[in-house]
């Protein structure tokens, strides 16, 4: 039986071009059997040599005819197909704009079930203001090239005023913080997109489907809002339910109740007006006359102050207020700020866990998403930290608090606190000044309003001014 000439064997570095069939197996001339598909070329163009009188016939390698050379082959199609995959120029930004709408429908699902809204109704409201969006992003463009113009910001703005426009009771410290504890995709939101679409944009503009609400105050700016619509046009007439976010900032730090009064009465005397029409938003306003008016009461009664001030340096982490879900920045204040070395060994489990959670769930990827395409390589690392923290601390298995026996908890915490404080007011109640040196009212306020806000010290100053300028008239 004669050879056929094909490609080199490969196994074991055989050097033999020649091939024969025994037994319905390909087998060199060294005896190696080929283990993939080859096939004779009888094709027409081997035809052409009949004319000089010699003719051949060769072998074809089908599918690799060794295994290194299938790997080879593999490995070089998977690298051609990784590269063609990735989009470029105008048409990754139409795929980012795609991108964020699926984002964006995910944000405004999550926010209509927290709301108790109707979904179908919700939906149509998003879908307005991203259509306003996306026409002024495109207008006097004759195409999508360019700077991509819209912004993961953008989406945060449209969720909020459509949240507005159905009135449902939000508030932006409260859509900031659903951000931050990942309850509306926000940090992690390039992982809630489908393979299909992900695997299309480069690692390098990834970044712009990730949110970043470091800088808060942009937030309460409205940044991107000129984009989308007139807020004063649109939202003629609205004014801010000032009445519940000024009893929760109350009780959160535990004022006398008589300070949340005295805030109606200045915004009932004056007729302040907390709508947008101002250059500050509302709710930095009603944090400011909070300000204004607690200073003025522990002005008028001296002796509550040393009372509330311990109580409130007392409780202010205490378990047993009302938290059905971890919140990132006051863990992150109490590891930071108030945890030295040698109190840190002596935590106790629930800070423990407390600490574990914040890192498994805000900056850890989720081990069970499916979402997440398998090919970003880069995740598998942080995934097995994730893991192996999950073994130490079974994060999984405690699952949520129950919101109807925390609330019962928060209610009888304050009925604690409250009497404590009220029963010990006319009780000479000095500040030990080693324990607590130089602390003044406003920097306790501040340094609370800052946490549950984020706005920074810079932003204070500007509430307070506002706060003052509307005291100054009643002083007089």
């Amino acid at each position: 039986m004669s050879y056929h000439r094909g490609p080199v064997c490969g196994v074991d570095n055989c050097p033999s071009t020649l091939w024969r069939t025994i037994d319905g197996r390909t087998v060199c001339q060294y005896g190696h059997v080929n283990e993939f598909g080859i096939e004779l070329n009888d094709e027409d163009e081997n035809m052409g040599s009949i004319g000089s009188g010699v003719f051949t016939k060769r072998l074809n390698d089908v599918s690799g005819l060794t295994q290194k050379h299938a790997r080879h082959r593999r490995l070089q199609k998977i690298q051609q197909n990784g590269q063609s995959d990735y989009l470029y120029g105008e048409q990754l930004n139409l795929m980012l704009i795609r991108s964020m709408q699926v984002i964006l429908t995910k944000q405004a699902n999550c926010l209509a079930r927290i709301y108790n809204l109707d979904t179908a109704m919700f939906l149509k409201v998003v879908k307005r203001y991203w259509c306003l969006l996306l026409a002024h992003s495109y207008n006097g463009k004759s195409s999508g090239g360019g700077k991509l113009s819209i912004t993961f910001t953008h989406l945060l703005m449209v969720c909020y005023l459509s949240l507005i426009k159905v009135r449902a009771p939000v508030y932006m410290s409260d859509l900031l913080n659903l951000a931050s504890l990942e309850r509306i995709p926000c940090l992690k939101a390039e992982n809630s997109l489908p393979p299909s679409i992900s695997r299309r944009i480069p690692l390098t503009s990834l970044a712009l489907l990730r949110g970043n609400i470091l800088q808060k105050r942009s937030f309460y700016d409205l940044k991107g809002v000129k984009q989308i619509v007139d807020i004063n046009e649109e939202f003629k007439g609205f004014s801010l339910n000032y009445l519940p976010l000024l009893v929760r900032l109350v009780l959160e730090m535990f004022l006398p109740l008589e300070i949340a009064v005295l805030v109606k009465n200045l915004i009932d005397s004056f007729s302040i007006d907390l709508s947008f029409d101002h250059k500050l938003h509302p709710e930095m306003r009603l944090m400011g006359l909070l300000i204004v008016s607690a200073e003025s009461y522990f002005h008028s009664n001296p002796r509550i102050y040393p009372i509330w001030c311990s109580i409130y340096l007392e409780h202010r982490f205490d378990k047993s207020c009302f938290n059905v879900d971890l919140d990132p920045s006051k863990v992150l204040a109490e590891l930071q700020q108030h945890s030295t070395t040698e109190e840190m060994l002596d935590w106790d489990s629930h800070k423990i866990t407390d600490m574990a959670k914040l890192y498994y769930r805000y900056y850890l990827p989720s081990i069970k998403s499916d979402n997440i395409a398998n090919h970003k390589q880069r995740y598998t690392s942080r995934k097995m930290i994730a893991q192996r923290l999950n073994s130490i601390f079974p994060i999984d298995e405690l699952g949520e608090n129950d919101t109807a026996q925390a609330l019962e908890n928060y209610k009888n915490h304050l009925i604690e606190v409250y009497a404590k404080l009220y029963e010990e007011e006319g009780t000479v109640h000095p500040l030990n000044s080693d324990r607590y040196p130089s602390l003044k009212l406003v920097d306790l306020l501040v340094d609370h309003l800052r946490m549950d806000s984020g706005l920074n010290y810079q932003d204070f100053k500007e509430v307070i001014k506002y706060g003052e300028s509307l005291a100054e008239p009643v002083s007089n």
